[in-house]
Parts: C-alpha cells; sequence; structure tokens
C-alpha cells in the first residue's frame, strides 16, 4: 500500500517516532501504526491530519501525486484603490 510506504518515509525524514507524529497530529499512535502496517482502513480527517502535519498534501498520501511538498499558493498582486480628488 503506498500510503503506508509513504507515511513511513515521511515520519523517517522527520526522525519522528510513532508517539511523536501521533503527538504533533492528534492522531492516536496505535492508528498510525495500523496505517503504516497497511492493517486499517484510514479515515478522512486522519488523512487530513498527518497530511498537514507531514506537510504534504492528502493527495500525496493517498499516492495520487508523485510530488511531496504542495505546490506553492500563487502570489496575489496588490491592487491600487484610485483615489478621487
Amino acid at each position: 500500500m503506498l500510503l503506508a510506504q509513504r507515511l513511513r518515509e515521511l515520519r523517517a525524514r522527520y526522525d519522528w517516532s510513532l508517539q511523536e507524529l501521533a503527538e504533533r497530529s492528534g492522531v492516536h499512535y496505535v492508528t498510525i501504526h495500523r496505517c503504516e502496517k497497511g492493517s486499517t482502513r484510514i479515515t478522512a480527517p486522519v488523512v487530513m491530519a498527518l497530511a498537514k502535519t507531514l506537510n504534504v498534501t492528502t493527495d500525496y498520501l493517498l499516492g495520487m501525486d508523485v510530488e511531496a511538498t504542495p505546490p506553492a499558493a500563487p502570489k496575489r498582486q496588490r491592487t491600487r484603490k484610485a483615489t478621487v480628488g
């Protein structure tokens, strides 16, 4: 399962234990362990919490994207207000 592999790789990249990822993400460490083993179905809230904590997109975690980091948000250009006077 790609999710399990990516989750393990990302946790290793940050050098975090299961417990540390659990504390940072708010996801129970047993759930993370089962996800890494591929022995449980993962819910949307869990995917979202893990992706946010690991700074990747949910698509990347689920194997739908090959890029590990989300694309940078486009910069907004400032608009000047017209002055009357």
